[in-house]
């Protein structure tokens, strides 16, 4: 009884700071505008469907971003990366978002990448895994302002496993929510960068945040009229 007490209570203090802040908090349309894009890449059966080309493929590794990146021709992994942390700007945050197994050993090293982004960049850095964070600063993603620098980061799972009565397995399901997400983002104006390891093992995974590493490195400082 005391615990669902405490339920009631932090329902009904979360209704009284949405009224005060002019927040409707029974309604979150930016998570599922997610869940919209998903379910439509889903199909009304089977895996999702194919995208487009990506931006770059190689070693491994897929890449794809929003409209607006520019990067030369001949770019690998670490320059498109510099080309997209060149985008920050004052007042802005870094997201990372790995649809990836939260085990100890990856959230350690992503956290570690995410540090290293905020002491280069001076900005406030975010490390969520998917799907659960789009139910959370998801919605904050697409619907709030437009001052968040986007990595969205996926593998191909060691094992798929079967939805029972469906006719796909949960990798399919979490990929279409990945690729969902990126899509909305990227709809919303949002400067985004999607990742697709083909290799998901820990050596995968450490290949690309050596690469992460170096791009933080070489991308060009600010002016000092530029510190937020």
């Amino acid at each position: 009884a005391d615990l669902a007490a405490e339920f009631f209570r932090f329902e009904v203090a979360t209704a009284v700071a949405g009224a005060v802040l002019g927040v409707n908090p029974f309604d979150q349309p930016d998570v599922e505008s997610a869940k919209k894009a998903a379910r439509k890449r889903m199909g009304s059966e089977g895996p999702p469907r194919q995208r487009q080309a990506p931006l770059l493929e190689v070693h491994g590794i897929t890449v794809d971003a929003d409209a607006d990146l520019e990067i030369p021709e001949d770019a690998d992994l670490a320059e498109t990366l510099t080309a997209h942390f060149a985008r920050i700007r004052p007042g802005d945050y870094l997201a990372l978002n790995a649809f990836l197994d939260m085990d100890e050993r990856t959230a350690s090293r992503l956290d570690d990448l995410r540090r290293q982004a905020r002491d280069a960049f001076g900005v406030a850095t975010t490390l969520g895994f998917g799907p659960r964070f789009l139910h959370s600063t998801g919605q904050l993603h697409k619907g709030g302002p437009a001052t968040g620098l986007f990595i969205v980061l996926t593998a191909n799972d060691p094992v798929d496993i079967a939805i029972p009565g469906l006719p796909f397995d949960f990798s399919a399901l979490k990929q279409a929510q990945a690729e969902g997400d990126f899509q909305v983002l990227c709809e919303r104006g949002r400067r985004a960068l999607w990742i697709h390891l083909d290799d998901a093992s820990p050596r995968g995974i450490d290949a690309f945040l050596s690469m992460a590493r170096t791009a933080i490195e070489n991308t060009p400082p600010r002016s000092k009229g530029d510190s937020p």
